[in-house]
């Protein structure tokens, strides 16, 4: 057995869950983990403005629907007693019995296929009248969901690490063979629970027309991989969200004196402000002045010490000033599989 079934929690009908350490096979903790090292963690953030600068040329590349999922990896073996199933790396995350494995086993049965390591994303299609889906769905599906969204998560392969027995991650430089082979398998519709990443090879001068529909269709934007080589691309919307300030750092900045970094702060319906991240580009030197000037006159007791990267003091204040962010993508989890936590703050009568 791949993974230690006594960390596995019974959820709903076949479906079980390992939030982490379940994997016990080093040989396909270290392909994965090495997957990541050398490829998810190179892809290059791109936005919109940076394509015609990038993309300019006749060369063809393949330009893919980027999914707001977990990524994971599936392993198959059908001389196995064991059931396929899906892992994460470094954390050892298990997940098995999703309706979406057994449509996958299905397809790789069908085609022959007796063994695979397949890379893709686990997703949870759009619903009609509600907004899109992310990564945040599909975790929460995987603790507490109920049997239709359990069955309604979907896998989309986009890589391969070995498939019966060939190592794949030899033709890295030769993807058009791995992303035929993929439509092969699984197809390359995204009505099916699995399925090759929706997308097509295309000539450089028209990835920006291709983003431009995504953007429209409210998709999370497009992958854009070179065909020899592994130079991979993401291109991302601009996400913009209105935040209050409920902290600064003061300190010099080309020879002057200001706001160096804003710490920012989001409120739901529960009045409970959750510390959403630290700002610190986007201000001219005239505003770092001001806002210190503006700043220091809300500055009230800290409930916590905290500084910056620098290990300069945070400053807190009345959540009075809101600022508009912006930036491609929020992320669950930081690159060594650990969920992203922030602490949380209540305010009443002048303090945290």
């Amino acid at each position: 057995m791949h993974f230690d079934e006594t960390r596995l929690q019974k959820k709903v009908g076949k479906y079980q869950f390992a939030k982490s350490n379940a994997l016990t096979d080093t040989t396909l903790l270290a392909h994965a983990s090495e997957y990541r090292t050398n490829v998810s963690r190179k892809y290059i953030q791109l936005s919109a403005g940076d394509i015609k600068e990038r993309f300019n040329s006749n060369d063809e590349v393949c330009v893919s629907t980027k999914y707001d999922g977990e990524g994971v990896f599936l392993f198959y073996n059908a001389e196995e007693d064991g059931p396929p199933f899906l892992y994460n790396a470094p954390s050892g995350r298990i997940r098995i019995g999703l309706k979406c494995l057994d449509v996958a086993a299905e397809k790789l049965q069908q085609a022959g296929i007796k063994k695979a390591l397949l890379v893709g994303e686990l997703y949870h299609p759009k619903v009609k009248g509600k907004p899109r889906p992310t990564v945040s769905d599909v975790i929460t599906i995987s603790f507490t969901g109920t049997a239709k969204e359990l069955n309604n998560l979907t896998f989309a392969a986009f890589d391969a690490i070995m498939i019966d027995g060939q190592d794949w991650r030899k033709k890295a430089n030769d993807f058009k063979t791995t992303w035929k082979r993929l439509a092969e398998v699984l197809g390359d519709t995204d009505k099916d629970l699995a399925h090759r990443v929706v997308g097509n090879i295309v000539t450089e001068d028209q990835v920006g027309e291709l983003f431009a529909k995504a953007e429209k269709a409210e998709e999370e934007g497009v992958v854009v991989r070179r065909l020899d080589r592994q130079d991979i691309f993401k291109i991302k919307p601009a996400l913009t969200i209105d935040a209050a300030v409920i902290g600064y750092v003061e300190g010099e900045f080309e020879g002057k004196y200001g706001v160096t970094s804003l710490m920012l702060g989001l409120s739901g319906e529960d009045g409970v402000i959750r510390e959403f991240g630290r700002v610190g580009s986007g201000l001219t030197d005239e505003e770092r002045i001001r806002l210190l000037s503006e700043l220091s006159a809300e500055k009230i007791d800290a409930p916590v010490i905290k500084t910056d990267s620098d290990g300069r003091p945070v400053s807190f204040v009345k959540p009075r000033l809101i600022v508009e962010t912006a930036g491609e993508n929020l992320e669950a989890e930081n690159l060594s599989g650990r969920e992203n936590l922030t602490q949380t703050f209540t305010y009443a009568d002048g303090k945290y």
